[in-house]
């Protein structure tokens, strides 16, 4: 079962897949998918703009560029999500080092934003990059689960609420915005389907223009 697949949104025709620890790459000119030998213990792909890939492992984080692959030092390891994007790269980290989301930007490094031993996914919202959503799910133990649902944060990780009003349960398994709806937030659970939360978003900015 794939762990992980990206899509090089350039319109390159790459995709990379994550299966079974190791790394496929789909050759966009002959459609040919080969492993890729030069990186092991893949779980989670993605393409950031600039088309650079990064891939999460058992051992750390590491990107791939026209020169090849690069652990990047003190990234977490045991990521189940990447996501890289606007000069920052998230990471979803639910066992490895310490368990939460973790940030990354070329100035800072790595730092831990939220931690959470049962974080599952991550996403950023592509209209407001401060604007994140994570989800956390533990699995059931006897009557109680240590599980806290949606977190939000508006600020780029620092503070983070919980957002969990209508939900039929806390187990969240996957979170992500849709890109054609602006506000619109899509959240999977455990064993109860998904759901739609709609945030409110300053609308985009508009230009005018004055008469010549």
């Amino acid at each position: 079962v794939p762990t992980g697949v990206a899509v090089d949104g350039s319109g390159s025709g790459r995709v990379a897949l994550a299966r079974g620890g190791t790394l496929y790459l789909r050759d966009a000119a002959t459609g040919v998918w080969a492993a890729d030998p030069a990186l092991t213990g893949a779980l989670d792909v993605a393409y950031d703009v600039d088309g650079s890939l990064w891939a999460t492992t058992g051992t750390g984080v590491a990107r791939r560029d026209e020169v090849g692959w690069t652990v990047l030092p003190g990234s977490p390891s045991g990521g189940a999500r990447i996501v890289p994007g606007d000069g920052v790269v998230l990471v979803a980290a639910p066992a490895g080092s310490t368990p939460g989301v973790w940030g990354y930007d070329a100035a800072e490094g790595w730092r831990l934003l939220l931690e959470d031993t049962g974080l599952e996914d991550v996403a950023q919202a592509p209209w407001e990059p401060g604007f994140l959503i994570a989800a956390s799910s533990h699995g059931p133990d006897r009557d109680q689960t240590e599980a806290r649902g949606v977190l939000v944060s508006r600020d780029g990780g620092v503070t983070w609420s919980s957002s969990n009003d209508g939900l039929a349960t806390v187990r969240v398994t996957a979170v992500a915005f849709d890109p054609s709806q602006r506000g619109r937030g899509v959240i999977g659970t455990a064993g109860q389907g998904f759901w739609q939360r709609v945030y409110f978003v300053a609308p985009p900015p508009t230009t005018t223009t004055s008469p010549g």
